[in-house]
């Protein structure tokens, strides 16, 4: 796909990856980035006339429903929006309200999304190209850490969706993205900086690239990249590695 003249909604857009996501865009020639945040203010940051700032919840349809008709016409959604609770399955009193957090945001979020932008997406086809979706997603999607187990959960769930989107919007000229970041230097991995992280920005140039490109599947960095090999090889086995990462023993 060509980016440039694109029109392109990004989720999350006013921080962390999808911060440099709409640069990226904007720096590849997109026409029009719609940057979908909870509050419009938060993308006071970025001047650039291409850009229009549209305000909802993606855990609220309604919202996000209301904000889609001021969208006439896209390219390329990226689903982008995300939490991190850090969260075991066992153990907390709050592990449900946590699960729910990132169920609604990371799964629901971005059901909510494509149930409300698909129409817009798919009106006018592209002469010789396919629109695209993009789901950020993480390795954690194909392999549960015990002490981030109910992120890991919601992040399975989206892949199942993403693999359901794929195979329901591709008769409408809609090709699925999966992108698989490893850790990143975002406020979302904040006290995880004993770990090594990939920055924000390359995490961004590697997700257009693989638009520009027409891939199906995208990792980045070198957590992500020997996880992806890990599983090729040996899934049961990257699990029982994952199985080692645990949260305080259960007493």
């Amino acid at each position: 796909m060509n980016i440039e003249g694109r029109t392109v909604l990004i989720t999350g857009a006013n921080r962390g990856i999808g911060a440099a996501l709409t640069v990226d865009a904007l720096d590849q020639g997109a026409a029009q980035v719609f940057a979908l945040v909870r509050d419009r203010n938060n993308m006071s940051w970025c001047t650039d006339k291409r850009v229009t700032a549209l305000q909802a919840d993606i855990r609220d349809f309604d919202e996000v429903q209301a904000a889609s008709k001021d969208v006439p016409q896209l390219d390329v959604i990226i689903n982008n929006a995300g939490i991190l609770r850090n969260q075991p399955i066992v153990g907390g009193s709050d592990a449900a309200l946590n699960a729910r957090d990132e169920i609604e945001v990371n799964y629901l979020g971005t059901l909510n999304v494509v149930n409300a932008f698909w129409k817009t997406l798919t009106k006018e086809a592209l002469d010789g190209e396919r629109k695209k979706i993009v789901n950020v997603m993480s390795t954690l999607a194909k392999v549960t850490y015990p002490f981030c187990g109910t992120y890991c959960a919601s992040k399975y769930a989206v892949l199942a969706l993403t693999r359901g989107l794929r195979a329901q919007l591709a008769p409408l000229g809609v090709d699925i993205v999966e992108a698989y970041p490893g850790l990143t230097d975002t406020d979302m991995t904040q006290g995880l900086d004993h770990l090594p992280k990939v920055s924000a920005s390359d995490v961004a140039t590697a997700i257009i690239g693989a638009l520009i490109n027409d891939l199906q599947e995208v990792y980045i960095g070198a957590d992500s990249e020997e996880m992806r090999d890990a599983l090729a090889k040996d899934p049961e086995a990257a699990q029982t590695e994952a199985d080692q990462y645990m949260p305080e023993p259960l007493v």
